[in-house]
């Protein structure tokens, strides 16, 4: 597993969204959304099953 902060994670996301994973088994991406530990983040999981979570941290 490997975490990539990012300061855009909405714009990675549209750029990954490009390749059309589909949101189920492997290989995979999942949707973004904003997590209650105040990290806006989506996860994808290659060929080989390795998982990387993209994110940025949420303003107050």
């Amino acid at each position: 597993m490997c975490y990539i902060r990012v300061s855009d994670a909405e714009g990675v996301y549209r750029a990954f969204a490009s390749a059309e994973l589909p949101r189920r088994g492997i290989p995979r991406m999942d949707a973004i959304e904003d997590k209650p530990w105040g990290m806006r983040e989506f996860a994808i999981v290659d060929s080989d099953g390795n998982l990387l979570r993209i994110g940025q941290t949420l303003r107050q």
